[in-house]
């Protein structure tokens, strides 16, 4: 048998515990506020303002000591992190469990040039395993790269390991004969003693392939027609109740003042002027949420850098994608655009959602989805619901407004204006249930299934049929009246795809389809 393949390579650059920058224990302003304020108001409670700056040294000199015992290390195979004042813990981490290594720029750190390294693992639950904040910015870009290279090179270790294990069972060559005879093409490369070419373990740099960007104009886009509208009207409440709060004197003022305004200018231009800033501030959070939002592919992984004040990088391995969800509101079936999900498996619960592409037109939607799977999906085509569902989709809307309406006519009287609203109700209501039945529609290919519903908002998620953990029917007492049932495929990470009112035997199918020789579908990527 040759001898097994050697290590992977080391890097020696974190092999010593080392601590991060000097600047850490003060760049996370929030927390040296939140630890500050509950002492300083204290203070000023019982009368003793001159133990504030005793409160200000002891808070700064238990931070310095903190950062001082918080040391990390890393050897090639595992991120080591100690840290406590009296009370000590180590972390260890090894490279073949980290699920996702992200480095982040808030604007402070940016503004000192340091960044945040984010270890995470599955059993993180949503929350970093590690995180080292902050280390100047070349070293965080250099420790993320060492710490996947690793990773990559452990996992290329155990394969070669694996096939060599396996030749003398499948009759590969056991090595070299003495005269470097015939059989020297089926001789591993890690057999000889000097290659000519590096290992196939060494790492190799890897182009970066751009998937697609998104310029300013369609951030501002996003912004006004997706859910930063509501992020500006809360923040337009919040100014209203703060104003409210405000002493009576100041209050009448402003009213007397506003009072003048509106009688100038009249009450339709006010209106005006209050929609158009929620325009700007919605426009506004997501151009600066997402600034310069750019999707890459490098090598088996999917990168989205974005963010203006604080720059932020995603990283998705390829391999662990499980679905990708195209979201879109009536707004954007308009225009022809769509918010993208791009969900791994591995992530913590409820933190599985890696990368979000708030708007992207159809041929983005497309090279995006190609990249994510491994080959071009269709999102059309899909095969709708029966008949019966339709009757249930209306039913559903018309059913809750005819006994609200019946309840008021019985309480307050059928009176003309109840009448009217009643029927504007029933015809939006059958708008929205027809609607709801029209987005009813399923297809299974051999490696995924497409799912599409909604009405407001019209989803079509792409699940990747080796990530479904289980799959299962259910079906309401409505339903089985109808004889429909509804199929769920559950994915890794608690995640479903849900089918909704399809018939009992098409319900039967999508399970046993999706359930189904899971164990030969293992390697659904020939990239």
């Amino acid at each position: 048998m040759p001898p097994p393949p050697p290590p992977p390579t080391r890097r020696p650059g974190w092999r010593d515990p080392g601590r991060t920058h000097p600047l850490s224990p003060w760049l996370g302003l929030r927390a040296v506020v939140g630890e500050l304020l509950p002492w300083v108001f204290a203070a000023v409670a019982i009368g003793r303002v001159e133990l504030v700056p005793l409160v200000i040294v002891v808070v700064a000199g238990s931070r310095l000591a903190r950062w001082a015992r918080r040391t990390w290390s890393f050897d090639g195979e595992v991120v080591t992190l100690d840290d406590g004042v009296v009370r000590r813990t180590r972390r260890r981490v090894p490279v073949t469990r980290m699920q996702q290594v992200s480095v982040e720029e808030p604007l402070l750190h940016r503004m000192a040039g340091l960044a945040v390294v984010r270890i995470e693992t599955a059993g993180g639950a949503g929350r970093a395993e590690v995180e080292l904040d902050a280390l100047p910015r070349h070293d965080a870009a250099d420790l993320r790269a060492a710490l996947l290279t690793a990773r990559a090179e452990i996992a290329r270790a155990e394969v070669t390991r694996a096939e060599v294990e396996r030749a003398p069972a499948t009759g590969g060559a056991t090595g070299p004969e003495p005269d470097g005879g015939a059989d020297a093409a089926t001789v591993p490369a890690f057999a000889t003693t000097a290659p000519a070419d590096p290992p196939p373990w060494a790492p190799t740099a890897v182009a970066e392939e751009p998937v697609l960007r998104l310029s300013v104009g369609r951030l501002a886009v996003a912004g006004v027609s997706g859910a930063n509208l509501l992020v500006a009207l809360a923040v337009i409440g919040a100014a209203f109740d703060a104003l409210t709060r405000l002493p009576r004197e100041v209050v009448t003022e402003v009213g007397d003042s506003a009072d003048a305004v509106v009688g100038a200018l009249g009450v339709a231009l006010v209106a005006v002027v209050a929609v158009v800033a929620m325009l700007v501030l919605a426009a506004g959070a997501s151009v600066v949420a997402h600034h310069d939002l750019t999707v890459v592919r490098r090598g088996d992984e999917l990168h989205l850098r974005r963010g203006l004040l604080d720059r932020r990088e995603t990283v998705v391995p390829l391999h662990r994608v499980k679905s990708v969800v195209v979201a879109e509101n009536p707004l954007h079936r308009l225009l022809g655009l769509a918010a993208v999900r791009v969900r791994s498996a591995g992530g913590g619960a409820g933190d599985d959602e890696r990368v979000l592409v708030p708007l992207a037109d159809s041929a983005e939607i497309d090279r995006l989805v190609q990249v994510a799977l491994g080959r071009p999906v269709a999102l059309d085509g899909l095969d709708g619901a029966p008949p019966a569902a339709r009757r249930r989709r209306l039913a559903r809307r018309l059913g809750p407004l005819a006994v609200v309406v019946v309840a008021l006519g019985v309480v307050a009287g059928w009176s003309p204006p109840l009448i009217g609203v009643a029927l504007v109700a029933a015809v939006v209501a059958t708008a929205s249930g027809l609607d709801a039945y029209r987005a009813l529609g399923v297809r299974l290919d051999d490696d995924v299934v497409v799912v599409r519903r909604g009405s407001l908002v019209r989803r079509t998620t792409v699940a990747v049929r080796h990530r479904v953990q289980s799959g299962r029917t259910s079906a309401s007492v409505f339903q089985r009246r109808a004889g429909l049932a509804t199929a769920h495929a559950d994915l890794a990470g608690g995640a479903a795809a849900v089918v909704l009112d399809q018939s009992v035997a098409r319900c039967d199918e999508l399970v046993d389809h999706l359930t189904g020789a899971r164990a030969a579908l293992g390697a659904r990527r020939p990239m």
